[in-house]
């Protein structure tokens, strides 16, 4: 006996009468040869692989004025791209443990933006950033990074002021006003591998991962038990917040720090970039492009 869950019918699976299977499959072969079947051909039941290559699936991301929604994996469900999207002031995580993807997922999400214009800033207290020689940029500190927030900072105030005294005699012009908002708004993408290595001694992350409007987002790897215990790092700003992001080979408790319930028998495969994509509160199953 068994239930169709789509509807709840209740039904009784078939049972050869004289228990021989191969004589039963070709009777019914031969009743159904004599019918015109045309446009009933079976579905075909396609797979997750164990290998997504980025060329195979479309990684990129689309730039909207308020969210951006990036694409990097193949769902198991649907076996189209997948991923997750990121509003103004909003952070992922990716958490797992050592050699479960975590570095290729930053890239391949790094990747991605780049495809729609973004800029992404690798953050590293290294100088050999594995994360950095994968996207082909220079990784930068957290003290070059304050540097670039106060540069910028005066710019947009310099702007501001300028664009104040024009509109006092009027001379304010409409393409002046746009510049002035889009350098506001610029969004950015900071990737950040290990950040439990990362030091912020200056403020830079911290203020970033407190801000619930801001246009960069932070998108950092590390461990779940790391994570977890992050009391005095500038992560504890960003774990009450973060509901976004991917888990590779879960514990048990795991899916709480992303603030979702994973199944009780979870499918916990062993290969790298297999794992849960945590999007607007749902866990679905995914495999992370590979870069070649």
């Amino acid at each position: 006996r068994a239930v169709i869950a789509s509807n709840g019918q209740e039904v009784q699976v078939a049972y050869p009468e004289e228990g021989d299977f191969k004589a039963a499959v070709a009777k019914v072969a031969a009743v159904q040869a004599a019918h015109d079947m045309t446009g009933c051909e079976p579905l075909i039941i396609g797979f997750l692989p164990a290998v997504v290559p980025a060329n195979a699936l479309p990684v990129d991301a689309d730039d909207k004025e308020r969210f951006v929604d990036i694409r990097f994996a193949k769902s198991d469900l649907t076996l189209q791209a997948c991923g997750f999207t990121l509003h103004s002031g909003e952070h992922a995580v990716v958490l797992g443990p050592a050699r479960s993807g975590r570095t290729t997922t930053l890239a391949v999400i790094g990747l991605a933006v780049m495809k729609a214009g973004i800029e992404v800033l690798v953050i590293s207290d290294a100088c050999n950033s594995v994360l950095a020689e994968l996207l082909g940029v220079t990784p930068i500190t957290t003290a070059e990074l304050l540097g670039m927030q106060t540069n910028e900072a005066e710019s947009v105030a310099s702007h501001s002021n300028q664009a104040t005294l024009r509109s006092d005699f009027g001379l304010l012009q409409t393409n002046e006003a746009e510049s002035v908002a889009s350098h506001r708004s610029a969004r950015r993408l900071l990737l950040i591998d290990d950040a439990d290595r990362v030091e912020d001694n200056d403020g830079a992350l911290a203020g970033i991962a407190k801000s619930r409007d801001s246009q960069d987002h932070l998108i950092v790897s590390i461990t779940p038990d790391r994570l977890r215990s992050a009391y005095s790092h500038w992560l504890a700003e960003l774990r009450p917040y973060c509901r976004t992001g991917v888990l590779f080979q879960p514990g048990p408790v795991d899916g709480d720090l992303l603030g979702v319930t994973l199944p009780s028998v979870s499918q916990n495969v062993k290969r790298p970039g297999y794992g849960w994509i945590v999007a607007n509160g749902i866990a679905s199953i995914g495999q992370v492009a590979f870069l070649d």
